[in-house]
C-alpha cells in the first residue's frame, strides 16, 4: 500500500481516495495550486508579474515545517498583500487542505521524493536518484576494483 498519493484538486478522485485507501496520506500538488493562485490573483492585481510574485510568497507558508511559523507566515501575508488575495488561499487552500499542503504537517509523507505531481519536477528528482547511485557505484568501483565485474554504461 502507498503511503502517499499525490493529486490535484480533483474532489471525485479526493473521495475515491479515501474509500479505497482510508490509511493513506492525500497530499495536494504545489504546481498545481500555485497555477490556480496566479490565475485568480491576476485579473486582481492585473499584473501578470505582481501574481505570479503573490503565487510563489505563498509557496513560503506551504514550505512552513513548524505550525507557528506556518502562523507567522501567514500573518506577514496577510499584512503585505491584504485580505483580498490572502482570503482566497485561506478558503480555497489552506483552511480545508493544509494539512495536505503545509510541510509542517505533509515532510513525513512525500510522495516519491518531492511535494508536485509534476512529471518535470518528478523525473528532475529521479535522475538526481539516479545520478547519486551512478556516484555510489562508481565509488565501489574505485573501492575495490573492477576485477571480476561487468561494467555496463547504461544507467
Amino acid at each position: 500500500m502507498p503511503a502517499a498519493i499525490m493529486t490535484d484538486r480533483e474532489q471525485s478522485l479526493i473521495n475515491a481516495l479515501h474509500v479505497v485507501f482510508p490509511e493513506v496520506q492525500h497530499l495536494l500538488c504545489w504546481v498545481h495550486i500555485k497555477h490556480n493562485i496566479f490565475a485568480y490573483a491576476g485579473p486582481i492585481v492585473k499584473d501578470n508579474k505582481t501574481a505570479m510574485k503573490f503565487s510563489s510568497k505563498c509557496w513560503g507558508v506551504f514550505l512552513s515545517t513548524t505550525e507557528e511559523t506556518y502562523e507567522e507566515r501567514l500573518a506577514t501575508l496577510r499584512r503585505r498583500w491584504g485580505s483580498g488575495l490572502v482570503e482566497y488561499v485561506e478558503k480555497q487552500w489552506l483552511n480545508p487542505y493544509k494539512k495536505n499542503i503545509v510541510c509542517a504537517w505533509t515532510d513525513h509523507h512525500l510522495h516519491f521524493f518531492t511535494r508536485t505531481s509534476n512529471m518535470y519536477i518528478f523525473y528532475l528528482n529521479l535522475t538526481c536518484i539516479r545520478f547519486v547511485l551512478l556516484l555510489f557505484y562508481i565509488n565501489i568501483l574505485l573501492l575495490f576494483g573492477t576485477k571480476g565485474l561487468r561494467v555496463s554504461t547504461r544507467i
